[in-house]
């Protein structure tokens, strides 16, 4: 079995010995190294097969990598290549992947030998739980390399070295690194708002960040509504996501599943509001409202506006 290990241009030589470990894990007989860097001597110490070295100028997004890592797989078709997750390796796999027709996974804290191809696992449900997975080859992967222990060991691999061909598909003009600014998360405040599926669309949900700017109440979301973009990843509450304990927790247009309930479960108050008299959301508050909670949002709006003017 041969498996591919990518060492891209800040990968370190603790990462690479990392993802080293993992293929031997994996059941390699044969480690290829693509190592995306035309220095460090200390490299060509890995206990690996062979080594291509290339020059990663001109290398900086997934796509940059993409045309390059292509012409390597199609040239020595591994049966599993392994990169360190991270923003720019998660990005590869999941084009190399896609272009090559691999079975692709991403932050695997496990990779295991099996009879269909690999026993992989990651971790799910906001690192919760653990899941397995029968992963059939050929399949491209990423490491949650923290869960790895380094390789030790030396070896006098052959190196080679193979140009890199910048002609990525630029789908892009330009692009421009974005910041947020640092914010408190949604378990620091004693005040949380959220939005659920019933508030029908990202219009809705901005009014109820600004009356959360009012209140100085933190704004979340359940699935629906991260997965429909009207909030980011980072503001889901439940299980999956946030576990919130805030002294007062507003759920608007919320139906209450078990998955949610369980991230809000250790609030001191809850109020809901749902237009559906049935929402199972109501046998765990404290006060349901009945009604169009955008139209309670509204109302409340109004009367935080009303307060900031001193009327």
């Amino acid at each position: 079995m041969r498996i591919v290990v990518a060492a891209l241009k800040d990968t370190s030589l603790d990462q690479v010995r990392r993802l080293v470990f993992a293929a031997r894990r994996a059941g390699a007989e044969r480690i290829s190294l693509w190592k995306f860097s035309v220095t460090g001597d200390c490299f060509r110490r890995l206990p690996v097969d062979d080594i291509k070295v290339i020059s990663p100028e001109g290398m900086e997004l997934p796509e940059d990598y993409l045309y390059t890592v292509r012409l390597l797989y199609e040239e020595e078709l591994p049966e599993a290549v392994l990169f360190p997750s991270d923003a720019l390796g998660d990005g590869i796999a999941v084009r190399l992947a896609y272009r090559t027709r691999a079975v692709c996974a991403l932050k695997l804290t496990g990779l295991d030998p099996v009879q269909e191809g690999f026993r992989a696992v990651r971790r799910v449900y906001g690192c919760h739980m653990s899941a397995e997975y029968v992963l059939k080859t050929p399949c491209v992967c990423s490491l949650a390399l923290e869960m790895w222990r380094p390789e030790t060991g030396e070896g006098r691999p052959l190196v080679l070295t193979f140009p890199s061909c910048l002609q990525a598909n630029r789908w892009y003009e330009d692009y421009r690194e974005v910041r947020r600014d640092q914010e408190e998360k949604l378990t620091d405040y004693p005040v949380v708002l959220v939005a659920g599926r019933g508030m029908g669309g990202r219009g809705a949900v901005e009014t109820l960040e600004r009356l959360g700017r009012y209140l100085k109440a933190g704004v979340g979301g359940t699935r629906p509504v991260v997965q429909n973009g009207w909030l980011p990843r980072e503001k889901l509450v439940g299980l999956s996501g946030a576990q919130i304990a805030p002294q007062l927790c507003i759920a608007f247009g919320v139906s209450g599943c078990p998955a949610f309930m369980k991230g809000v479960e250790k609030s001191g108050k809850v109020i809901a509001v749902n237009r559906d008299p049935g929402a199972p959301i109501f046998r765990y508050s404290d006060v349901g409202i009945v009604g169009d909670c955008r139209a309670v949002l509204e109302e409340l709006l109004g009367l935080a506006e009303a307060e900031a003017a001193g009327e």
